[in-house]
């Protein structure tokens, strides 16, 4: 984009956060969230898929039972409505004219919920998906970089596409600890194992649990401030037929 035509849109959906412990009606996975009256799901954007619990894959991280797998395949459902829900994204830029000179960027702010997922640094928790799409860098479409990347690149990578410089006005450097994206669109990178690092203090006001953590692709040290407190699980997790299958 350029001139008056320059824009940031950010689309924040509630797909796959757990709604069964308190809006029920939303389903077990909010996949029937702002789907018009009483939350019926019948809207005409989205065809549900429903997943086989005993035909699924799991991830290496939840446990193979009965229960588990029946609320992964309930996620499942969720996240195939947000996939079509992304895809109506794309539609709407598509119609505006808008989708040849727009950078899309797909991104989590945390890991599902599901053991050693969100609330903490194991690798279900800190690894969460990222997608950059420019219709100026097809070089490496369909490609997946092994390049350590975290969401402090994202400001750079946004300033980058602006063609912004990262000087203040009083031409003092400002400064950023990540890097723009965008180079990686082109080429992999040399760089062998640059590190990444992450900060936690809390999810909820009751679930204080400061933890900070140093990834590179080989190594990961995480380091709990307050180590001999009870690791505090979230309540939708909690109550979830996951963790309590684990309970039981």
């Amino acid at each position: 984009a350029s001139g008056d035509d320059q824009f940031f849109l950010m689309v924040a959906f509630h797909d796959p956060h757990r709604c069964g412990h308190v809006t029920p009606e939303f389903g077990p996975f909010c996949e029937r969230w702002g789907s018009g009256e009483q939350g019926m799901g019948l809207i005409p954007d989205w065809h549900p898929i429903y997943y086989q619990w005993e035909q699924i894959q799991l991830p290496y991280y939840v446990q193979d039972t009965e229960p588990a797998r029946r609320d992964i395949a309930a996620q499942y459902t969720t996240i195939s409505r947000l996939d079509q829900g992304i895809g109506l994204v794309i539609k709407e830029l598509e119609m505006a004219g808008k989708l040849n000179n727009t950078l899309i960027v797909y991104t989590s702010d945390n890991g599902p919920p599901f053991p050693s997922g969100r609330t903490n640094f194991y690798d279900p928790g800190l690894a969460v998906p990222l997608l950059v799409s420019s219709p100026f860098h097809q070089k490496r479409w369909h490609q997946v970089t092994n390049y350590m990347t975290s969401h402090l690149d994202l400001l750079p990578t946004f300033l980058d596409w602006f063609e912004i410089s990262q000087n203040s006005e009083s031409n003092e450097v400002t400064s950023l600890t990540g890097k723009s994206l965008l180079p990686l669109l082109e080429t992999e990178p040399t760089e062998n194992d640059l590190p990444v690092f992450g900060s936690h203090n809390f999810h909820e006001v009751t679930m204080t649990y400061p933890m900070r953590v140093v990834r590179t692709k080989r190594y990961k040290l995480i380091h709990n401030l307050n180590f001999q407190s009870n690791f505090p699980i979230d309540q939708d997790f909690y109550v979830s037929p996951t963790f309590q299958d684990l309970l039981n």
